[in-house]
């Protein structure tokens, strides 16, 4: 986790020229994968760098730094593994048949991970400086995140959003739109005076 984060630093920390070298060289990616940032007028006020699973053609990686192709990979790896034992407890939990959850979500070509870099208030060039990313519910089953010590992650419980406080290597898992019987938890990203870190799987 540690080098993950390490790594997502020194990458977007590397000048806008050499980042937007790492995207894709043709539109034939089902997302976009590598490098991106969010348009000067969109409301969300983020970078990221995004992937499918290692073995995927459709990924691009940075050049430098050199160690970060090896760290997101092991994240990747560790967070799918990590994904497939909560869906197995969930299973088991909610009741339902054994292995029915895994069943319904066994489509792994759309598992995604993102490495985001939420801008600080102070690099901002908008009015509005509260917000990083607003708030939102996932589509999928999970999604399990990683932040860094910065926080700025919240989740909205009876119409009040809560603060996430970072622990170090720990996940906050956030529950998406296919477990029903769940309450949804909307999430919201806060943005504050540091940039923060968030790597984020969607499963």
């Amino acid at each position: 986790m540690d080098r993950s984060l390490e790594m997502a630093h020194e990458f977007f920390d590397r000048p806008s020229e050499e980042k937007l070298k790492c995207t894709p060289p043709t539109s034939d990616t089902p997302v976009t994968t590598g490098y991106a940032k969010q348009p000067d007028h969109s409301p969300n006020k983020n970078e990221y760098f995004l992937m499918f699973e290692p073995a995927s053609a459709f990924n691009v990686y940075p050049t430098s730094p050199a160690p970060f192709r090896g760290a997101v990979d092991e994240i990747y790896g560790g967070l799918l593994a990590m994904a497939r034992l909560i869906e197995s407890l969930m299973n088991r939990c909610l009741g339902v048949p054994e292995g029915l959850m895994e069943k319904f979500n066994d489509d792994r070509q759309w598992d995604i991970m993102t490495a985001f870099r939420y801008f600080a208030a102070a690099e901002l060039e908008t009015p509005d400086k509260k917000t990083g990313l607003y708030g939102h519910k996932d589509v999928n089953l999970m999604t399990l995140v990683l932040q860094d010590q910065v926080g700025g992650l919240e989740f909205q419980k009876d119409g009040e959003w809560i603060p996430i406080t970072p622990i170090p290597h720990s996940l906050v898992v956030n529950v998406g739109d296919i477990i029903q019987v769940i309450k949804l938890i909307i999430t919201y990203v806060l943005i504050t005076l540091i940039s923060l870190f968030i790597f984020t799987f969607f499963y």
